[in-house]
């Protein structure tokens, strides 16, 4: 008779790493169906399957949650994976990648953080002051690989700082279509592609 080996426990580690995906998770879909404001660490904590505690415990407060929402998990969605020896279109391109490939492997969370930019422009001033400083972040950033690509050679000569502000608004109405599409089947990157293809020489 074979018998099955008793289930491995989990570190504390692994208790409260679970613990935290668990919680980003339940605040992401809630975030999604009821907004900022009418999500309740209560509430986060419950669809979780912990109590209201835990979200302090591990975050501070639903604010705190909301931030990691924000500008923890969104953010690595623009950060390439080549290294400096690469070209700047390349990892400019491959920055964007890492946001389709967001969409579609974390869409929940993805969508979760843009219903948060989208209400940290209007009504929660707490989550804007996070938005705003990496935003200039993300656009100073494009600017300086639009440069490099121009001095590169692999894209035609352009005004970066103009082109990273488009790239930014272009953005921002790709997130709008990927919030209120009906499924998952929107592209946000295609508009920061769409841009860097006409740049090609």
């Amino acid at each position: 008779m074979t018998t099955t080996p008793p289930a491995r426990r989990q570190t504390q580690a692994e208790r409260v790493e679970a613990a935290r995906e668990r919680l980003l998770d339940a605040a992401a879909e809630l975030v999604i169906e009821r907004g900022y404001h009418a999500t309740t660490a209560t509430a986060i904590a419950e669809r979780a399957g912990y109590s209201r505690e835990m979200v302090r415990v591990r975050f501070g407060s639903k604010l705190g949650l909301m931030r990691e929402l924000l500008v923890t998990e969104y953010p690595q969605a623009f950060r390439s994976r080549l290294g400096l020896d690469a070209g700047a279109l390349d990892r400019l391109r491959d920055g964007v990648d890492q946001l389709a490939a967001m969409s579609t492997t974390a869409p929940t969370r993805l969508r979760a953080a843009y219903v948060l930019a989208f209400e940290a422009a209007t009504s929660v001033p707490e989550l804007c002051n996070d938005l705003v400083p990496w935003l200039d972040t993300i656009e100073a950033k494009f600017a300086d690989l639009l440069r490099a690509a121009v001095d590169e050679g692999s894209i035609r000569d352009v005004n970066g700082d103009e082109y990273a502000r488009l790239m930014i608004a272009a953005g921002t109405g790709g997130a709008f279509l990927f919030v209120t599409s009906s499924d998952n089947g929107t592209d946000p990157s295609a508009p920061f592609h769409t841009i860097l293809d006409s740049l090609i020489r």
